[in-house]
């Protein structure tokens, strides 16, 4: 017979059997959750990779025309030294008017090299930092693709409904010893339920 007794036992396995299931659940979508958020993580370092190559490209650009422009101004400056010097009535194939165009080229030349160097320094910084935000979303995508929002559901209900076997088998083993008194258990029997 079912009583207030057996009732107050199955009770608690219940609510532990509910527990077990709820937490399955909450496993299965933190997992899910996880997942997603690696995904949109690995998009966000992509998009990173793309704006820094984007930058690179510009500060290879940018270092373009500036060395252009020193490369000017060093012909406008060397201009304007020949005909200084010509209007002085100085030869300038030879002597110190040649070493001072000639300086004013190597000058100009060093200039318009640091510039350049510059920009390309600037460029490869863009580039790593564009190759690390690739590799962060290969990680991340990696990561993602390890999570199983089912193996997280399986593997919670297995472990939660683990520890509830002891207290599961005491509680049947109490019925099995008052099944005489378990109208459920003996309804059960003639309709051969628990035959062996």
């Amino acid at each position: 017979m079912c009583t207030v007794e057996s009732v107050d036992k199955a009770a608690p396995l219940a609510t532990q059997g509910l527990g077990a299931t709820a937490s399955a659940f909450g496993s299965y979508y933190a997992s899910k959750a996880q997942k997603l958020a690696l995904a949109v993580s690995a998009d966000v370092s992509d998009i990173n990779a793309r704006m820094a190559e984007t930058a690179a490209q510009q500060a290879l650009l940018s270092g373009q025309r500036e060395e252009q422009r020193v490369r000017l101004n060093t012909a406008n400056v060397k201009s304007a030294q020949r005909v200084n010097l010509a209007a002085s009535g100085v030869d300038i194939s030879s002597g110190s008017a040649a070493n001072v165009l000639k300086s004013t080229d190597v000058m100009g030349e060093i200039d318009a090299l640091t510039v350049k160097d510059n920009a390309m320094r600037q460029a490869f910084g863009y580039r790593a930092r564009g190759i690390d935000s690739t590799n962060q979303a290969l990680m991340s995508r990696a990561q993602a693709s390890a999570i199983s929002p089912e193996t997280a559901f399986a593997t919670s209900g297995l472990n939660s409904y683990s520890r509830m076997a002891p207290a599961i088998d005491k509680y049947f083993k109490e019925v099995d010893a008052n099944k005489n008194e378990d109208p459920i258990f003996a309804y059960g029997k003639n309709k051969n339920w628990w035959a062996k």
